[in-house]
């Protein structure tokens, strides 16, 4: 009598236990972005296959985190990302026109309407993408830019890269940034 109480109880604790192990964990890669400081209080988003997002773990330092496994692009088995909280309207819209159907340069399309017609979301000026890209959690590549959406070469910055020196890319769109030399 005993065992059958115990089966029904553990088809109901089992599957509850098993998603907290995975979401903790899905928590924990997206937080390999994170400055370390920062990661016990940043919030920790999921990119749903349908274009949506959904927040894994609240935070309230004003950081987000996710996971772009799955996105177009992302090619290492290790990709994930942080920024500004105030950057999440840009990352919603990135996610979403890369989650509609279709062939690369349909969605490259997308994207181009959006710059043209102005409705493309921007980051805050000054703010950090924190970039952690790789094989694993123990082999991978750190990479920060600064967005400064709409920047010109008239900022100052040179648009070639060069050792020790940070660079303007996409100069003049909604997505120009300062890559940061030796990370």
């Amino acid at each position: 009598m005993k065992c059958l109480l115990f089966l029904p109880l553990t088809a109901a604790i089992l599957p509850t236990a098993l998603c907290a192990q995975s979401a903790g964990a899905d928590i924990e890669r997206a937080l390999l972005a994170a400055p370390a400081p920062l990661r016990a209080e940043a919030t920790v988003l999921e990119l749903r296959p349908d274009g949506s997002t959904a927040v894994l773990r609240e935070g309230g330092n004003g950081l987000i985190c996710w996971d772009n496994e799955g996105r177009p692009g992302q090619m290492a088995p290790l990709d994930v990302q942080c920024t500004a909280e105030a950057n999440r309207p840009r990352l919603e819209q990135n996610h979403a026109l890369e989650s509609v159907a279709g062939t690369v340069a349909e969605m490259m399309a997308r994207f181009e309407r959006a710059e043209a017609d102005g409705t493309r979301a921007l980051s805050v000026w000054g703010s950090i993408y924190y970039h952690v890209y790789g094989d694993s959690a123990q082999d991978y590549i750190y990479h920060t830019v600064v967005a400064v959406p709409q920047a010109t070469r008239d900022l100052g910055f040179p648009i070639a890269r060069a050792p020790a020196t940070a660079w303007l890319m996409e100069a003049g769109s909604s997505g120009a940034h300062l890559m940061i030399s030796g990370r």
